[in-house]
């Protein structure tokens, strides 16, 4: 088990240090080169799919943990609305598909 500075670090918890610096008011920079270069491997089989739920479960667990335990994150609109507007992706997608749906069903393109 992973852990820092006492607190448990969940599997694909890469967001834990930069959620623990905004928590204590540490300012976070970038510093970008041209030179510098991040890379992301990726499956190149049937466990791709899996990989990228994997990705996607991450990703909203750490928005949620933003949203609900880094209040500092409230003094930038645009951090806020970021994050809130990701976690409310699936059900504005689910939304627009049914609408979408309906639209087909009482309007058909070939009718």
């Amino acid at each position: 088990m992973d852990s820092w500075m006492g607190h448990k670090l969940d599997v694909g918890e890469d967001t834990f240090i930069t959620r623990w610096l905004h928590l204590y008011g540490w300012a976070i920079n970038i510093q970008h080169l041209p030179e510098t270069e991040v890379y992301r491997t990726s499956k190149k089989d049937s466990n791709y799919l899996k990989q990228m739920f994997r990705w996607e479960r991450s990703t909203i667990q750490s928005h949620i943990r933003y949203a609900f335990q880094v209040k500092q994150i409230y003094s930038s609109f645009f951090v806020a609305r970021t994050i809130w507007l990701r976690l409310l992706r699936p059900l504005i997608t689910t939304i627009h598909g049914v609408i979408w749906a309906l639209t087909m069903w009482q309007c058909p393109l070939f009718a």
